[in-house]
């Protein structure tokens, strides 16, 4: 019988102080969003502490010059800062995120100022277009980038966030278009699929991944869908080439053994907002499940609340 579990919240509020403690190394030790952490196609990516450095000391000086907008301010950042530890987001937290090359450099402070420059110039120019009005900390680069001041890291966490501005802009103008919903949920499968794969790429048993769109016994993913998956570290499949169940999950052709991955159909909150439920499925004392709430955030669907979770 599943073991339900109650829901939890992934977003949490904390004062700036603890922010620096936990998400700049202040303290004794890093979260785990610092590590290496594998990507489903085997690509290593890290939370670069001088980009949280450069967003952190900008909520200093909007303090400075607005309080009361720095207090309306949250890090958009998935992290349990009460016990200091990171709590999965789907896809990170774009801002932050770089490759190891592009942590490398950035750690020399070798950031491409005129190239950040240009994206900035890009972004303001179609935010404006748009009619955007955008966040206190976004609003106050774009003051300081128009005064000549910005440059280095916060020069590029300013290109970073107004990009994923824009990139919400075009999202949010895109939603009468009869094929929308279509797209998006398409978009939220993969983003899903692709946390589900983090959490079996080392799975010791499983030598091959079958994605499903319903529960185990569901229809095949989209040919756009499973194309995302190419060069993954794990062999991907369609549900229709899993052995039948309910059985150990097994490759037809092969006899492999392996794990599938399901998502539920979407539920539609808003615009920008889904419910869904989606999970693992090894045989039957060996399957999990997690009902999340999703939000488009930077151009992409990202995770905020766990609504439920089960487990066999």
């Amino acid at each position: 019988m599943p073991i339900m579990f109650a829901p939890k919240p992934l977003w949490t509020s904390a004062t700036l102080a603890a922010l620096a403690v936990c998400l700049c190394g202040c303290g004794p030790s890093q979260p785990a969003a610092y590590q290496a952490a594998p990507y489903y196609l085997g690509q290593q990516s890290v939370q670069s502490p001088e980009l949280i450095s450069a967003y952190l000391a900008t909520v200093d000086d909007l303090a400075a010059d607005d309080e009361p907008a720095a207090r309306e301010t949250e890090l958009d950042c998935c992290l349990d800062l009460t016990c200091g530890e990171s709590v999965m987001e789907l896809e990170g937290v774009a801002a932050f995120e770089a490759t190891a090359e592009q942590q490398r450099r950035f750690a020399r402070g070798r950031f491409d100022d005129a190239g950040n420059r240009r994206r900035v110039s890009r972004a303001i120019q179609e935010l404006s277009a748009l009619k955007v009005k955008l966040p206190p900390v976004s609003g106050f680069l774009v003051r300081r980038f128009e005064a000549g001041e910005l440059q280095g890291g916060r020069l590029e966490l300013a290109a970073r966030l107004l990009e994923g501005h824009v990139k919400d802009a075009r999202f949010a103008a895109s939603a009468h278009r009869a094929d929308f919903r279509a797209d998006q949920e398409n978009e939220v499968r993969r983003a899903l699929f692709c946390y589900l794969l983090r959490s079996c790429q080392d799975h010791p048993r499983a030598k091959v991944v079958f994605l499903s769109e319903g529960d185990i016994h569901g229809r095949d993913p989209c040919d756009s869908l499973m194309k995302c998956f190419k060069g993954a570290k794990l062999p991907i499949r369609t549900i229709s080439q899993c052995s039948p169940l309910p059985a150990q999950a097994g490759d037809k052709a092969t006899g492999e053994p392996g794990i599938i991955l399901w998502v539920r159909p979407i539920k539609w909150v808003e615009t920008d907002c889904v419910e869904v439920e989606a999970g693992r499925w090894e045989h039957g004392l060996g399957a999990s499940g997690t009902h999340w709430r999703l939000v488009h955030r930077g151009g992409r669907w990202v995770a905020v609340e766990v609504l439920g979770e089960w487990v066999s």
